[in-house]
């Protein structure tokens, strides 16, 4: 009420709450976020989307990183849009990192494969700032297909650019 330049934006969001509770089926889809996982599980997730970006052309995936510091604290994955990973490379428990340094090298090397490679389609938010992370600290270019912030943004232009603003 005390924003009236924020008035088109909340009556939309009013109208998707009234939409949403007259719905009969207003329930949380069935999300599995895999946070954390052991070396095993991280290989094996990175060697399995490796094969998936082998065997399908175009295959769409989307990429996210956190940073700390100037430095990658983690990435996460996701081939659908109830399922994702986030691979840890800093951690607070240790300042030597989530990984010993063989294992670090393992999973990153694993993971410039996807992210750089020739047929994959990369998809993220405000992706150029991931894009100079990658290119710094990993040597690759990811192959990046599509910006949501960039999209967003060149639809309407004079709008907030956030992640939360976006999904909202």
């Amino acid at each position: 009420m005390r924003m009236w330049s924020w008035r088109h934006i909340s009556i939309q969001d009013y109208k998707r709450c009234n939409r949403e509770s007259l719905s009969p089926e207003n329930k949380v889809p069935d999300y599995t976020f895999y946070i954390r996982p052991t070396y095993a599980e991280a290989i094996e997730y990175l060697d399995e989307l490796k094969a998936q970006c082998d065997a399908s052309p175009g295959l769409k995936v989307s990429c996210d990183i956190e940073t700390i510091s100037h430095q990658i604290a983690c990435v996460g994955y996701g081939t659908s849009n109830l399922e994702a990973l986030c691979i840890p490379i800093l951690t607070k428990d240790n300042p030597q990192g989530y990984w010993s340094p063989e294992e670090e090298l393992q999973i990153v090397s694993r993971q410039r494969k996807i992210i750089g490679h020739e047929t994959v389609n990369i998809f993220g938010q405000n992706f150029l700032y991931d894009t100079q992370y990658f290119i710094r600290y990993w040597g690759v270019r990811p192959k990046i297909r599509f910006d949501t912030m960039v999209a967003w943004h060149t639809l309407y232009p004079g709008e907030k650019k956030s992640l939360d603003f976006i999904a909202s």
